[in-house]
């Protein structure tokens, strides 16, 4: 009976290390909060001091929307409009932010 014991404790002990895991820091100023992100490679995201950078963390953030199951993916796309009319830039970032995003989703690259 010890031993029954012994195995569903180290089970539940590997469960429980198994599903903590350590998150990749994102940019500061992208004020991201508590919002489901990648676990690796966020690390090089750019910053959103530029148009591409707020391009590409809005392109970021719908492509984890759309793929999220549940409440997440509901809420309606961030975009800022009066920025993509008067910045290429950002237009590029949100494309660019998007389709790294997916990709990272899908295939988990780090």
């Amino acid at each position: 009976m010890l031993s029954r014991n012994f195995l569903l404790l180290l089970l539940l002990n590997l469960a429980i290390n198994v599903s903590c895991v350590p998150f990749s820091s994102m940019p500061r100023d992208w004020k991201w909060g508590a919002r489901p992100r990648m676990t690796s490679g966020t690390q090089y995201f750019p910053s959103a001091s530029t148009p591409y950078g707020k391009g590409f963390r809005d392109g970021c953030s719908n492509a984890m929307k759309s793929t999220a199951k549940g409440a997440v993916s509901f809420f309606g796309p961030e975009m800022d409009f009066a920025l993509s009319k008067k910045s290429s830039d950002y237009n590029v970032g949100y494309f660019d932010g998007n389709d790294h995003c997916i990709n990272m989703i899908d295939w988990e690259v780090p």
